[in-house]
């Protein structure tokens, strides 16, 4: 569906200011540039997609952390270690980007975490992540009331591969070995 939506992501332009700037763009312009050859167009080219994006470590009641591989179904990443939820910012309805719907939306797709669920949401920084994620990322902590055991019920198969839950004390020791 949101290929067939023009305009439908942002591209973060400028953080200059109190809030985030985005031009529009779209995902067959994103697609094409993440699933083209590296350095196929000019470096500035890649360096200007920022795509519209959120992820999030997810923490249970007991401190621990949900690390994800991707499904080798998603378009983009496929296999990939990565953060507990993740993916497109778009534009809501009112044609805003709004970080926190995004997450939202995530949580529940991904995970089928709900507010109800939900203790704390923590911006943690915005950040550009370079080729192949050409990205303009809002990133989160979310820390909920769920206990790490409750995860199989819960996990989407079609966004999630398998699922890691790495205690926090132990949790830089992973990133080391596997990234």
């Amino acid at each position: 569906a949101i290929f067939s939506k023009p305009g439908s992501l942002g591209c973060l332009y400028d953080t200059c200011t109190s809030s985030l700037l985005y031009r529009p763009t779209e995902f067959k312009t994103y697609i094409g540039m993440v699933l083209g050859r590296p350095n196929l167009l000019r470096e500035i080219t890649y360096g200007n997609m920022r795509v519209s994006s959120v992820g999030a470590a997810v923490r249970f009641v007991d401190g621990s952390i949900l690390v994800q591989r991707r499904s080798k179904a998603v378009t983009h990443a496929k296999n990939m270690l990565d953060s507990s939820v993740g993916g497109f910012c778009t534009l809501t309805p009112t044609g805003a980007i709004d970080p926190s719907v995004a997450l939202k939306e995530k949580l529940d797709r991904e995970l089928r975490i709900g507010l109800e669920d939900i203790v704390s949401v923590r911006l943690t920084g915005v950040h550009s992540s370079s080729f192949p994620d050409l990205s303009g990322m809002c990133s989160y902590v979310v820390d909920t009331s769920l206990e790490p055991h409750s995860l199989s019920q819960r996990t989407n198969d079609k966004y999630i591969g398998e699922s890691y839950v790495i205690p926090h004390d132990t949790l830089p020791e992973f990133i080391v070995k596997h990234y």
